[in-house]
């Protein structure tokens, strides 16, 4: 999702793989756990690796095994998140940077899910169900 997202609007990334090692037998079930909700959540490529796995994707690396997720990446999240600011303001959202949230409440109208209270004002905020999960739509501002 993230990766389609910076393709569409140019932001760099790189994939490059990550490793999440067990040092011995104690962290096995951790590593088997994490394996299990990746292949639930669809991780696409995460692999359970040996020792020897370990060591051929990571030679100076010393384990027991490791879980290797070979789509993870590294992104600038700050071009990401100056990117969904763009998008949310395109889309008719103001966007309201140095401004402090002292507090929220969640409302039970679907429509209308949260104000947001900076300092004095108040900010109703609502979504917008648009294709493509686009972004949140700004809502009232009360003074």
């Amino acid at each position: 999702m993230t990766y389609d997202f910076c393709d569409q609007h140019n932001v760099p990334y790189r994939k490059i793989g990550k490793l999440i090692v067990a040092l011995d037998g104690t962290e096995m079930a951790g590593l088997r756990q994490l394996h299990e909700r990746g292949q639930r959540n669809g991780v696409p490529g995460l692999e359970l690796l040996d020792a020897n796995g370990l060591r051929h994707i990571a030679p100076h690396c010393t384990g027991v095994a490791a879980l290797w997720s070979p789509q993870t990446g590294i992104v600038d999240w700050s071009a990401v998140t100056r990117e969904y600011g763009r998008q949310f303001e395109r889309l008719g959202g103001r966007l309201r940077l140095g401004t402090e949230v002292t507090g929220f409440e969640q409302l039970t109208e679907p429509s209308r899910p949260l104000l947001l209270r900076c300092g004095t004002q108040v900010i109703e905020t609502g979504t917008s169900a648009r294709p493509g999960g686009e972004f949140p739509k700004c809502g009232t501002v009360h003074t």
